[in-house]
């Protein structure tokens, strides 16, 4: 159990970083990220931009997994679930991609994606690309995860969420082979 001065500590850290990121957001892309925290990265989209034809672009050669949240605790569960299924894994092996809704507030959720230190790329929609992206990935219900092998194909629209560990054991052999 951590003691109060120590939970003050890392909130008070935590702050801090919120409020250092958001001037230098502005100026994050996708091919060019800001790291907020070590192996965190925080990027701008452009409205309008052509996201997915980008992502599968920049992680070509590389498997990802991409976990589509809310800012509800569902969501914000699956975010510190997926550092457990980062671990895991083997080192390196799995890309995470974390994609906000664009209903979502800016500042939570960059709060969001720092306090829950889950190690990715961390990008928030506009609505016409969460729109897309819900119609791309059949979204049936949120937090949604998709994962998508190294040339870019589905290996699983509707792919375990990071705590699903009896999914993740049926599939595991598609994504390491």
């Amino acid at each position: 159990v951590r003691s109060l001065d120590e939970l003050h500590h890392i909130e008070s850290l935590d702050s801090a970083v919120i409020r250092a990121v958001e001037s230098k957001i502005e100026a994050a892309t996708l091919n060019d990220p800001t790291e907020v925290l070590p192996g965190i990265f925080l990027t701008n989209i452009p409205p309008f931009l052509d996201v997915w034809s980008q992502l599968k672009r920049k992680f070509k050669g590389k498997i990802v997994y991409f976990l589509f949240w809310t800012n509800d605790e569902w969501g914000r569960r699956a975010l510190a679930e997926a550092n457990a299924l980062r671990a895991s894994l083997p080192p390196n092996s799995v890309e995470f991609v974390y994609v906000s809704e664009y209903k979502t507030n800016d500042d939570v959720w960059r709060e969001a994606a720092i306090k829950s230190r889950s190690r990715g790329l961390h990008l928030k929609l506009d609505e016409s690309q969460n729109d897309y992206f819900v119609a791309e990935w059949a979204v049936t219900q949120v937090p949604y995860a998709v994962l998508m092998d190294a040339n870019g194909k589905y290996i699983r629209r509707d792919a375990p969420l990071p705590a699903d560990r009896e999914g993740w054991s049926k599939i595991w052999n598609k994504v390491f082979n």
